[in-house]
């Protein structure tokens, strides 16, 4: 799962961002 934290987006932005993308291309 993606969990959605100001210190994660901060560190793994990028990471956060893919999760994002996988999340749309599952729906």
């Amino acid at each position: 799962m993606c969990s959605v934290s100001i210190a994660n987006m901060t560190i793994f932005y990028n990471i956060n961002i893919i999760c994002a993308v996988l999340h749309w291309i599952s729906f």
